[in-house]
C-alpha cells in the first residue's frame, strides 16, 4: 500500500545524490504495489514518493502510480464526502482515490491506512476556480487507468446568510471549474456530481437563500447547469431531499420526517449519506451512456441493483 500526500516541496536541488535517493525511493514503492500491498512507510510522501517536486517526470512515477481505477473527489471532507470516501476505500473495484481540499482530511488517511488503499491529498489552499482547475488536471495528468469524478462540493449550512454571488463562488464556480478540467484531462468520462432535490436555473433570485428556498434551488440549478455544459460527456446528477447522517441536519427533522414517509412524494423522501454515496458510486462503476438526474427512487434502484 502506498499513501501519498501533497505536502509543501522541498528543493533538493538537480544533484547526482537527489537522482539516486529518488531510485531508490521509487523502486521500493513499485515493489510494495507489485506485492500484496503491504503497510506503507510511516512517513509518507508527496505526490513524487521521492525526489518531493511538483512535476517528476521519472517514468519510476508514473509505473508506481499505473492502477485499474482511481477516484477524484472533491468536497470529501463533508458529512457525504466522509460517506463516498469510506464507500470508494471499501470498494476493491477502486485501487486509488484522489482528494482535492484546502487542507488534509484526517479521516480520509485513516481510511486509507486501514484499508491498505492509495490515497494522494492534492492540497487547494486557495480554492478558486483557477488553483482548482489546475490541481485537478495535475491529478489527472500524473495517474494512468480508468479515473472517475465525483463532485459534492457545496455550501453546507449558512447559506441564508450569503448574498447570491457568494453562494454561486462556491457551489457554481468551483464546481464547474472541477467538471471542466476533468473533461480538459482527456481521460474522465464520467462525473458524477451531488445537488439537490428542487433544484431549478430558472427559480426566483430573490429572497430567503436557506435550503430549499428559491434562490438556493436558483444556485442548485444553476450549478448543474454548468457542470453539464463544461463536465465530461457523461454527468449523473444526484438530488437528494433531506440528508440523514448530514452534520446540517436538525436532529429533530432527522428523527421525525422518515415518520411521514407514506405521505411523502417519493423524489422528497429522506435519504441517508451512505445511500447517496452507494448510488454514485453504482454510476461510476456501471457508467450510463447519457447524462441523467437521480431522485430518490432512482438512487435506490442504483444501489439495488448494485446488490445483484
Amino acid at each position: 500500500m502506498v499513501l501519498a500526500f501533497n505536502r509543501e516541496l522541498v528543493d533538493d536541488g538537480d544533484g547526482v545524490e537527489v537522482e539516486a535517493r529518488h531510485r531508490v525511493r521509487l523502486a521500493r514503492q513499485l515493489r510494495e504495489v507489485a506485492g500484496d500491498r503491504q503497510r506503507a512507510p510511516e512517513s509518507t510522501p508527496s505526490r513524487c514518493t521521492a525526489c518531493w517536486t511538483s512535476r517528476c517526470a521519472a517514468p519510476y512515477h508514473r509505473a508506481a502510480l499505473a492502477i485499474k481505477r482511481t477516484a477524484i473527489v472533491l468536497g470529501g471532507s463533508g458529512s457525504v464526502g466522509t460517506a463516498l470516501l469510506r464507500e470508494l476505500f471499501d470498494d476493491a473495484d477502486f485501487e486509488a482515490v484522489i482528494t482535492l481540499s484546502r487542507r488534509s482530511i484526517p479521516e480520509a488517511v485513516a481510511m486509507a491506512r486501514t484499508t491498505g488503499r492509495t490515497l494522494v491529498e492534492k492540497l487547494v489552499p486557495e480554492m478558486k476556480p483557477a488553483p482548482l482547475a489546475a490541481a485537478t488536471l495535475d491529478a489527472c495528468r500524473e495517474l494512468d487507468g480508468d479515473l472517475v469524478g465525483f463532485s459534492v462540493l457545496g455550501v453546507g449550512a449558512g447559506t441564508a446568510k450569503l448574498t447570491l454571488e457568494e453562494h454561486r463562488a462556491v457551489d457554481v464556480a468551483l464546481n464547474e471549474a472541477f467538471a471542466r478540467a476533468l473533461r480538459d484531462s482527456g481521460k474522465v468520462r464520467h462525473l458524477a456530481f451531488m445537488s439537490a432535490a428542487g433544484a431549478d436555473p430558472t427559480a426566483r433570485a430573490t429572497g430567503s437563500g436557506a435550503a430549499g428556498m428559491s434562490r438556493y434551488n436558483r444556485v442548485k440549478g444553476e450549478s448543474e447547469a454548468a457542470v453539464r455544459a463544461s463536465g465530461p460527456a457523461t454527468v449523473s446528477v444526484f438530488r437528494p431531499a433531506m440528508i440523514i447522517g448530514s452534520r446540517h441536519t436538525p436532529w429533530l427533522l432527522e428523527k421525525t420526517l422518515p415518520l411521514f414517509s407514506f405521505i411523502t412524494p417519493a423524489k422528497y423522501k429522506s435519504i441517508t449519506v451512505e445511500q447517496i454515496a452507494k448510488a454514485m458510486i453504482a454510476t461510476a462503476k456501471h457508467t450510463p451512456t447519457t447524462s441523467a438526474i437521480y431522485h430518490y427512487p432512482e438512487m435506490m434502484g442504483l444501489i439495488a441493483g448494485a446488490r445483484r
